[in-house]
């Protein structure tokens, strides 16, 4: 399921910081690149980085997430992520994550990805929205 998939491979995203892209969007109190956007453009980037290198059928899915939010974007400031694959670990793949803009270090640290069969998840996920339709809503 790995065989396509080498250590040490390195791949690259960049984004805009877009007026969405802004803390004032997700709850903060401040015009700059928001953590939430950060951590899903680093997904993204990994994301990207498997892109032709799993079997058919199968997808990755987030499920560890541990790197810094170290400096501040604006809006309007190109930021770009690097992503290498350190660790093959069964299904689990652990990348080692940056991301600068031309200010200089915003992000690093690691993000852990999980392979998994898009049907078998995809069935678990209506179980789950079955579940809780079913579910009465209690009055208030």
């Amino acid at each position: 399921m790995t065989e396509q998939l080498e250590l040490g491979q390195v791949s690259h995203g960049a984004h805009l910081v877009v007026e969405d892209d802004l803390a004032l969007n997700w709850g903060g109190d401040v015009p700059v690149f928001a953590s939430p956007v950060l951590i899903g453009f680093v997904e993204k980037t990994c994301v990207e980085a498997l892109d032709g290198l799993l079997p058919d059928g199968f997808i990755t899915v987030g499920v560890g997430f541990d790197f810094m939010h170290l400096a501040p974007a604006p809006l309007g400031d190109f930021v770009q992520a690097t992503v290498k694959l350190d660790g093959i670990h069964g299904k689990q793949l652990k990348f080692s994550v940056s991301v600068r803009s031309e200010h200089g270090l915003l992000s690093s640290g690691s993000h852990i990805r999980a392979i998994v069969s898009r049907r078998r998840f995809m069935e678990k996920l209506e179980s789950r929205q079955k579940a809780e339709a079913a579910v009465p809503v209690a009055a208030s």
